[in-house]
């Protein structure tokens, strides 16, 4: 109300629509900070982001487009722009994205996982579970890297996970969720190694 014109007002104003699922909202608030600040590649970024959550991806794809007209180092949009151009099935250009993202923030267990993810779409299972092990290794109770881990190799006698998973399921008494990807590594290991 005081200032009008100021973008990040509104930018902030879509990322909490966003945050509360309300799409239409979030994408009318971006669009509004972009006509008021053209040459941010946040705001397309974050765009994108909006457009794809709604499967509207030719919107997506053009607001991909129009972030990455822009040079930009900062860890959140490209990794924005990776979960985006993966979405699209572009995992070939999101990859090095998600690096560019890791460059800038080496420990944020979220982009390797991103990274890992892409990775696996590729075929390219040994950097994928390099990274699915970095995300682990960053943050233990990070559960989807340990279920998609397990989904990614088969388990032997020489090479599994189970007291790692068993360790981390004792911990995860509270997380429903945290025990589902838990249990659903244990099983997958477990059945690989005929127990």
């Amino acid at each position: 109300q005081t200032d009008p014109r100021h973008a990040d007002a509104h930018f902030l104003l879509a990322m909490i629509a966003l945050n509360m699922q309300q799409m239409t909202k979030a994408i009318e608030l971006n669009k509004a900070a972009i006509n008021l600040a053209p040459n941010n590649p946040e705001y397309y970024a974050f765009l994108a982001r909006s457009y794809s959550l709604v499967n509207r991806y030719p919107e997506a794809r053009k607001a991909v487009n129009q972030a990455m007209s822009f040079s930009t180092d900062s860890a959140i949009v490209n990794d924005t722009l990776g979960v985006v151009l993966s979405r699209l099935g572009e995992h070939d250009k999101a990859v090095p994205l998600f690096a560019k993202a890791i460059a800038k923030q080496p420990n944020n267990p979220n982009y390797y996982y991103n990274l890992a993810a892409s990775q696996k779409f590729m075929g390219n299972f040994d950097d994928a579970e390099t990274n699915y092990e970095k995300v682990i290794q960053l943050k233990a109770n990070y559960y989807p890297a340990h279920s998609a881990l397990a989904e990614l190799q088969t388990a032997s006698v020489e090479k599994n996970h189970v007291q790692r998973l068993k360790s981390e399921l004792n911990k995860a008494v509270d997380n429903v969720d945290g025990q589902l990807h838990l249990c659903h590594a244990l099983g997958k290991e477990l059945e690989c190694l005929h127990e």
